[in-house]
């Protein structure tokens, strides 16, 4: 249900970015908010308290955001409390994120290396994904020693997994059922 709900406001919020032709801004402004909430759970508990009566909730939001964000977003964060539905946002902001890559036809990769990659082998990466997608990539470098090398790259519901560990694992898989 959450799903939906996160879905129906984002979708509201692409079309008012899209109608008012500020759609990098919201998404700009979209991924700090989220960045914001994610690092301070209990500011969005604490706008979702019952307890609170609306005023306070208001001027929290004032302190914190008015004059600080687009205002259609600070409208969009007193929306979301008027209607109970603040603790949805970061749903919200990725929903939205999502519709703004499809529409400027972006593709989101993660990138997992058991070291951080060079400049050069970043952009070479980035080359070879966009010639083979046709889609503008946006790279999401995450390292894990743990993949002890190779890389695993993530997008959408994919996942390539040429790591080291991997073929470590299935190595003795195969090893096993030899011996077995």
């Amino acid at each position: 249900m959450a799903g939906k709900i996160s879905q129906v406001y984002a979708t509201a919020l692409f079309e008012l970015a899209s109608e008012s032709d500020k759609l990098s801004v919201f998404y700009e402004e979209l991924l700090a908010l989220k960045s914001v909430f994610s690092q301070n759970p209990d500011f969005i508990k604490l706008l979702s308290a019952p307890t609170m009566s609306d005023a306070q909730k208001y001027d929290m939001l004032s302190k914190a955001f008015e004059g600080k964000v687009e205002k259609d977003i600070y409208n969009f964060l007193r929306l979301l409390c008027d209607n109970g539905r603040i603790d949805s946002f970061i749903a919200i902001a990725e929903d939205f994120a999502q519709m703004y890559n499809e529409h400027m036809n972006i593709l989101e990769v993660t990138a997992i290396t058991s070291i951080p990659m060079s400049q050069g082998l970043k952009q070479k990466l980035i080359a070879k994904l966009e010639q083979v997608s046709s889609k503008k990539i946006t790279l999401i470098e995450k390292v894990d020693k743990s993949i002890m090398g190779g890389i695993v790259l993530s997008y959408n519901n994919t996942r390539i997994d040429s790591s080291v560990a991997t073929k470590v694992e299935k190595m003795k898989s195969q090893i096993n059922s030899i011996i077995a």
